[in-house]
């Protein structure tokens, strides 16, 4: 559970993701990510790379022994000071190319949606290379190329470079190992799972009479955990439904609550009413 301190005052850029954002897909993605992680921090020392404004650093701080947010934009990392608070949890301000973390002291690096971002991605995994422990676990995510801008034309404006799986593997394989790799599709719920050339994959949509079907799933985005091994659930899944609920079911209610839709309630009545009469008297 997500425990806020504060309003939010900080405002959507599309940079990071804060708690008062308004794409449940976007929400969905975020949060499996970090309860994802979750299950590796317990009792960990952990470092949450690109916290934002630390919702994510919250959560892992639940089970872990204590988190280290770090962010490079002092704004947020004050917000997140503010918003949340427990003992074992820290926001510092900070480079990813030069973490004020000392060497060989985290067991964990959690950082999602940060290695597209950065002018040097090599700089920032031996950063994390030299503050993680000898045998700890590297838990990133980054947007997978063909899936995320590709095959849709979007275009990120705040991404410097995206990857594609096998490029990166082979980076985090410079500097860890080993290396498993796991997809995440996000369509109203979220699915992690792990893959390589072995597996079999379907993927379709549609509606009877029309449809589409293909031998790859089109996940946009890739999860690593590296350098060390580690157990991986076959299939995870969150169900994004209560997100979808409260963000289109808020939506919704502005809209009932507009002065344009009382208007147009106001003025449809009458015809209201009189469909109703003429129905009544022909039944």
């Amino acid at each position: 559970m997500i425990r806020k301190q504060a309003n939010a005052t900080i405002p959507l850029t599309g940079v990071r993701l804060m708690t008062i954002e308004q794409d449940a897909a976007i929400v969905t993605e975020h949060l499996h990510r970090y309860l994802f992680a979750l299950n590796y921090c317990i009792g960990q020392e952990v470092l949450d790379l690109a916290c934002g404004e630390g919702y994510g650093s919250q959560i892992l701080a639940e089970k872990a022994l204590n988190v280290t947010g770090i962010d490079i934009d002092p704004e947020i990392i004050l917000y997140a000071t503010k918003k949340y608070r427990a003992g074992n949890l820290r926001f510092l301000e900070g480079n990813a190319e030069s973490l004020p973390v000392t060497d060989q002291s985290v067991d964990v690096v959690v950082s999602f949606e940060t290695l597209e971002h950065v002018p040097s991605q090599d700089g920032m995994l031996a950063e994390i290379k030299r503050v993680l422990k000898p045998g700890g676990l590297l838990i990133i995510s980054t947007p997978d190329r063909k899936f995320y801008s590709e095959e849709t034309g979007h275009h990120n404006p705040f991404h410097l470079k995206e990857l594609f799986p096998d490029e990166f593997r082979s980076l985090l394989e410079k500097y860890f190992h080993p290396v498993r790799l796991l997809f995440q599709y996000v369509q109203g719920s979220s699915v992690i799972y792990p893959t390589d050339k072995k597996d079999v994959q379907w993927y379709g949509e549609g509606d009877i009479g029309y449809y589409f079907t293909r031998n790859t799933i089109p996940a946009k985005y890739m999860i690593a955990l590296a350098g060390c091994e580690t157990n991986i659930p076959g299939l995870s899944i969150f169900n994004g439904k209560n997100i979808v609920d409260r963000i289109h079911g808020g939506e919704l209610e502005t809209v009932l609550k507009s002065r344009t839709y009382r208007l147009g309630k106001a003025i449809m009545a009458p015809y209201q009413w009189l469909r109703r009469l003429f129905q009544s008297n022909h039944q």
